[in-house]
């Protein structure tokens, strides 16, 4: 086989395991900043929900429409 073909298929595999852990790196992000934002309401919406990425995704939505309200002390 031709090396410039080897080299080639080598830095689209590292490029992917790359790209791989990044997006697991940020996913694992995300669940800590959830689990130590809602405390034990992570452990209710993952019972309700089931599947961690659902309820993350709920608790999520929830974070995001909390921010848009103003606030008053």
């Amino acid at each position: 086989m031709d090396p410039k073909v080897i080299t080639a298929i080598i830095i689209v595999v590292v490029a992917a395991l790359v790209v791989a852990a990044l997006v697991m790196a940020r996913r694992k992000q995300r669940t800590a900043h959830i689990k130590e934002h809602f405390g034990p309401e992570y452990d209710r919406a993952l019972t309700e929900h089931g599947d961690p990425a659902r309820a993350e995704a709920v608790l999520a939505e929830r974070e995001a429409r909390v921010q848009k309200f103003t606030i008053r002390a």
